[in-house]
Formats: C-alpha cells, structure tokens, sequence
C-alpha cells in the first residue's frame, strides 16, 4: 500500500528522499498537480466576473468545491464556508471581523498554551485594543488540558474560546468537543484550528457544534495559499468583512456600500482559483484512500513500563492482529532496532532470547530475516527482524520494538557522542520500519524521565 500511494506523488519519485515535514506542508500527489492543471489548459477566468461562459464554467468549478467542503466537514450550509489564503488569514478574519466588534472592557478570551502564533498573537492585539483579557489554559505532566484547568479557565466573563484540535508541537489531541460544550455552557463561542488534524481524521462540524473551524489546504495534501473558514451563518451573518472590495461589495454609492450575502461578502478581491481547484481534488484524494486507512496506518504508541511489559505486549498485538484482523503469522513482522555490529551491551541479545522463548512457548511459529530474505521468500510464522533487514521487505503489521535501544541519550549531553545527524539518522530508522507495514503499526518502548529525545518526541505526538 505505502508503495503504491508513494507513486501517487511525483517529488517522492523522482527523489530518493524520505519526507518527514508534512506538518509545515505536505507533498502532493499527481491528482492534485493534473486538476490544477486542467483548470488552466481548459477553464481558466476570473469567477463570479462575466457572463461568458469560460467565466461561468470556472464559477462552477469553484462553487462546486465549496459544496464539496461543506459535506467533507458536514456543514449546515455551503454559504458556511469561506475561502481564505490559510488557516492564518483565517484566524486574523475572525479576531478582526469578530472579536473587535463583540468583545468589551472585562470580557475574557482564552485559549490554550500549546497555540499556534496564528490563534495567540490576534487575540493579544484585539484584547489590548477592546480592553478585555487574554487567559490561557495551561497543560499538565502527560501535555493534556485537565478538566479542572477547562473549567476554572471558562468562565461567565469568557466569551471567546480558541483552541487548537491536534498540536502541531506537541501532538496532543484535545478534547474539542468537551471544551466546546463547556464553554457554550458559559455563553462563549469556540474556534477550533484544524490544521494539523484535518488530514488525520474526520471532522464533523456539526456534531461538534463549533462555531468556527479554520484550516490550511497545504497541510493536508493540497497547493499553498489556500485556506478555508467555516463559521455557522447566523454568526456570520452579523460580522463585519474584514477586506473590501471585488466581489464581495453587493452596491457602491458615494458615501456608502452594501456588501454582498455570505459567502461573498468575506471573499474579498480576485480568489486563488487554482488553490481551491486543487484543494477539491486534495479532498477527493483523501476520501479515496479513505480516513480509516489513513488511521490504520497512523502508529500507535504503546508505552511500558519494562521487558516483560513489552513482551506481554507483543503477544497481545499478535492475538489482536490474528483474531481480531484476520491476519496470518506470516503477515506480522516483529523490529528491534539493532544489529550485531551495533549492539552496545548484552541487553538487546537477551530481549531476542526472551522474544523467541516467549512466541514458542505461546506456539507461535516464527522465522529471523536474514540478508537474503525477500518479499517473495515463503514466509514460515512471523517474521523477526532487526532495522536492516527489515528495509526492503513488506508486510500487513509491523511491531516496532525496543525502541529505547537507538541512542538512549540527549542532543546536546557533552557526555554523550551524539549529534544531530545521528538523531536525524535514528528518525529515518524509525521510518524504514513504518515503511515495512502497509495497513497497521504499533510501536511499543519503555518511557520514563531519562528516555531519548526520539522517544519523547513520539510520546508527545501519539
């Protein structure tokens, strides 16, 4: 599967790299690059501008994306939807439109610590200016928002709650819809930054009840400067624009102008047409391969606390993946990352030993790969294997294993011989491993306060 989707997307063809970035912005795959493309071979003007029927094939073309936003995200209304550079613009579009015009004097604004500078730096400018106050829910030991700091934060004073659904620095999921129920509680209104998990998971506004939803079209596979606003259209409806001009003014007289209905009346100017063509073909990309394969093969982190934890793990994982998944021994590999020629003490000898007297007495039937074990080399039971040999093979499940092994040590520890090349180097050991399952992976390693920055960087984002 990995292989196939990776021939979807022309920079990871033609170069021998391993794209580890896709939360600054992602590649994009060919369908996006064809439909972009097509739109200026065969239907390219300015929308919403003319009569003439180039002109209104275009207008087509980009209302038809609006609609089809509207059902990705399940919103009320198509009118719902608003296009914007990114979720930035976005953000700054309803701290100007919004925030100026309802905040007051002692009116609160809170959002979380773990904010992107987009959903900080406008409310710090619009809170100043109104004389309200900015407050912040703060996160505790396990990077999460308590129930008690959500509540003691949301107040009756608050009346605007920005949060951030997925971390982009700590890969913390919140609880959006929680923290939105709360704060609707107390009279306040939610913006939720989907950004980083929009191209992860479905997001469905109206079962979230949110007011606003801002998210960026390069992180989740379509062109730069594109972005998209979703606010329910009774808010929308009584906000001021935030540009002027072009297609959102309705009638201009001397001293005065009428603006036009949503969703025009925030779309303001010539609209990145090629960007919202490409974002609808981003859309139909991800629908193809479907959210629950992505999730699928999304890792998942299980965190032990020692060897025979991780062991009694591993043997949970293969009673899931056979009875659970319908998966044969032979479509499971076990990885631990070292080989003889890197082993630095005794302790990964003594995990394979453990490994391999627990699967036979469980009478589970396994092979070790060795240098000339291929993708086409009958597979006897489950394969184990260390990070090298497991590069060039594929399988349906991979259990990542004795994670702690790869340098336990810190950037930076003077007492330690490792450097930024070898941390970025233990990364893309990790990725040959993800790269060898095609449906499902599972990282299981010992976590506590003296664990490598690798493991701690996972954790954070699990």
């Amino acid at each position: 599967m990995i292989e196939e989707i990776k021939k979807d997307f022309p920079l990871l063809e033609n170069r021998n790299i391993a794209y580890l970035d896709s939360g600054a912005t992602t590649q994009k795959p060919k369908e996006v690059i064809e439909a972009i493309k097509k739109y200026y071979e065969n239907s390219n003007a300015n929308p919403h501008r003319g009569a003439y029927s180039l002109s209104i094939e275009a207008t087509e073309q980009y209302e038809n994306t609006r609609t089809k936003i509207a059902e990705f995200i399940n919103a009320k209304h198509k009118e719902e939807i608003i296009f914007s550079k990114n979720a930035t613009e976005s953000l700054n579009l309803i701290a100007y439109s919004y925030g100026m015009d309802n905040l007051k004097k002692d009116d609160e604004v809170v959002i979380s610590i773990m904010e992107h500078h987009s959903n900080l730096v406008p409310w710090q400018k619009v809170t100043k200016a109104t004389g309200s106050k900015l407050n912040y829910m703060y996160i505790n030991e396990n990077y999460e928002i308590s129930d008690e700091e959500i509540e003691s934060k949301i107040t009756d004073k608050t009346k605007i709650v920005g949060i951030t659904h997925v971390s982009n620095v700590l890969g913390t999921i919140n609880n959006v819809k929680k923290i939105i129920k709360y704060a609707h509680k107390k009279g306040a209104i939610v913006i939720v930054d989907a950004s980083q998990s929009i191209p992860h998971m479905k997001i469905d506004v109206q079962e979230l009840d949110a007011d606003f939803l801002v998210f960026s079209g390069h992180k989740m596979l379509a062109p730069l400067g594109i972005g998209v606003l979703y606010g329910k259209r009774e808010i929308l409806n009584n906000m001021t624009p935030f540009l002027m001009g072009g297609d959102m003014i309705e009638y201009v007289y001397e001293q005065e102008t009428t603006f036009a209905p949503l969703p025009n009346k925030f779309e303001a100017g010539t609209q990145n047409v090629e960007g919202v063509i490409g974002l609808g073909a981003a859309i139909d990309y991800i629908q193809k391969i479907g959210y629950d394969k992505i999730q699928e093969k999304e890792n998942e982190i299980i965190k032990v606390i020692d060897l025979e934890e991780q062991i009694e793990s591993i043997l949970w994982e293969i009673d899931f993946l056979r009875n659970k998944k319908g998966l044969d021994y032979s479509d499971i590999a076990i990885v631990y990352p070292y080989n003889k020629k890197k082993l630095k003490n005794g302790k990964t000898i003594y995990f394979q030993y453990i490994l391999r007297k627990a699967l036979e007495e469980a009478k589970i039937p396994y092979m070790v790969a060795e240098d000339e074990i291929t993708n086409i080399t009958k597979k006897v039971g489950i394969t184990i294997s260390n990070i090298y040999g497991i590069k060039n093979l594929e399988y349906k499940a991979v259990i990542f294993c004795e994670l702690e092994m790869l340098y336990n040590q810190t950037i930076g520890d003077t007492k330690q011989d490792y450097q930024i090349n070898d941390f970025v180097g233990d990364l893309n050991k990790i990725y040959l491993a993800i790269n060898a399952s095609t449906s499902y992976l599972k990282i299981i390693t010992t976590f506590n306060e003296d664990s490598s920055e690798i493991i701690k960087i996972l954790i954070k984002s699990s």
